[in-house]
């Protein structure tokens, strides 16, 4: 595996939507090599009002937004609720989204929901 970094840590975004496509290409058992890169690591998951904000700035609904972070909408609102915090992956994910807004559009147009997410962002 060889090791991609950029200058401030952050990829461009051609670079983010190969390595996304890249990713869930491996999950789908299409691409069997990962290609590994570093990126800036968060420690802390974002605040209740951050992933509220994150939510509105991206003009989705809870159900909507747990589709797009593939969470349940209990999670959604526990989290902007200050319930409970999103784990590792979703924290890594909310800052992305936070940082790389293409990365919202990508998904949108790319991901499509499991059928239990599916039914679960129609409650």
């Amino acid at each position: 595996m060889t090791t991609k970094k950029g200058r401030s840590g952050y990829l461009d975004d051609r670079e983010l939507e190969k390595d996304m496509a890249e990713a869930f290409g491996h999950m789908s058992g299409k691409v069997r090599k990962l290609t590994r890169f570093k990126t800036q690591r968060y420690e802390l998951p974002p605040a209740p009002a951050e992933v509220k904000a994150l939510r509105a700035s991206l003009k989705l609904s809870q159900s909507k937004f747990a589709l797009l972070v593939n969470v349940g909408v209990r999670s959604v609102q526990a989290w902007e609720q200050g319930e409970r915090q999103p784990d590792g992956a979703a924290t890594a994910l909310l800052w992305l989204l936070k940082s790389h807004g293409s990365v919202a559009e990508w998904l949108e147009e790319r991901v499509k929901p499991t059928p239990a997410l599916a039914e679960a962002g129609r409650r």
